[in-house]
């Protein structure tokens, strides 16, 4: 992996799903510390993590964090990045306690429909002038 990506929890995202490219714009405003990096599903660096990891395709409709050496996906992936804002987000985080199945039920119950519901985008999210160094190709 990557020098920069090393020892930094890493949010990787379908770049062209309007609810994730909202929810990495989120973060992005919540993570005063910057400590957050993004990449989507559809880059180089998302790919060359997941690989490195030991998956062969990245899931595509799912938010996928990488940190300490692990991988995340789905209702965890995101509660582990709520956690990370700290409070008051943080404070969402005790509601991994619910058992995955079901969390992940109501993760799925908008990811098969966000496209229909959110829109997509033709292009995948370019970042800001501002976020150029926590958003990864």
């Amino acid at each position: 992996m990557d020098g920069i990506v090393r020892g930094k929890p890493v949010v990787l995202f379908d770049g062209y799903c309007n609810l994730c490219c909202g929810f990495t714009s989120f973060v992005l405003t919540h993570d005063p510390s910057a400590r957050i990096l993004f990449a989507p599903l559809q880059g180089d660096t998302a790919n060359s993590i997941l690989h490195a990891m030991g998956y062969i395709s990245p899931p595509a409709d799912s938010v996928i964090l990488v940190q300490d050496g692990a991988v995340f996906i789905r209702s965890t992936a995101v509660l582990r990045v709520f956690r990370l804002l700290g409070p008051p987000w943080s404070w969402l985080y005790p509601l991994v306690c619910i058992l995955r199945p079901i969390r992940d039920f109501f993760y799925w119950s908008v990811a098969r429909s966000r496209y229909s519901i959110f829109g997509r985008r033709k292009e995948c999210r370019a970042p800001g002038s501002d976020e150029r160094g926590r958003m990864l190709p």
